[in-house]
């Protein structure tokens, strides 16, 4: 197990919190319908129409999950087709996921193999989510690691 400092503040270099596509499905779907009903009163088709997602403001937990959820949608191969990720992938994934949904006393808990996973899907991939040097900002977060300390006897 690998313990991570935990500080669920995240700015990126220019101190702006990182904005991560909205995952309310229903909102976006909404938002999406809008934009064909507008185009279709100026005579457009859907296939003729662009559609920016939503975005939200994430804290450090959000852009992890985020992340890490999105396991192969980044592998992607010559022919731009998106490879899925490996059960093994998908474990890491969950297991990540877990982790940063439920930081304690300003640690996340991470199994080591998972955490190795997320940093190699970042140093990979992280260029492909995240705009500028965002990844590399995330990579030293998880870098910040420490022991636990053993319980207290009495």
């Amino acid at each position: 197990m690998k313990y991570v400092r935990y500080n669920a503040e995240f700015v990126d270099v220019y101190g702006n919190i990182v904005e991560i596509p909205d995952p309310d499905r229903a909102k976006q779907r909404s938002e999406r319908e809008k934009v064909i009903a507008a185009g279709m009163e100026q005579g457009l088709k859907p296939s003729e129409m662009t559609w920016t997602p939503l975005v939200v403001e994430a804290d450090f937990a959000a852009i992890i999950t985020w992340f890490a959820n999105s396991v192969g949608t980044w592998n992607v191969d010559e022919g731009d087709k998106s490879i899925p990720g490996t059960p093994e992938e998908i474990g890491y994934a969950l297991h990540v996921i877990r982790a940063f949904q439920n930081p304690t006393e300003n640690l996340v808990a991470v199994e080591e193999n998972s955490l190795e996973w997320l940093i190699r899907q970042l140093r990979s991939h992280g260029s492909k989510a995240f705009t500028g040097v965002t990844s590399a900002l995330i990579l030293e977060r998880l870098a910040d690691q420490v022991e636990p300390e053993p319980p207290k006897s009495s």
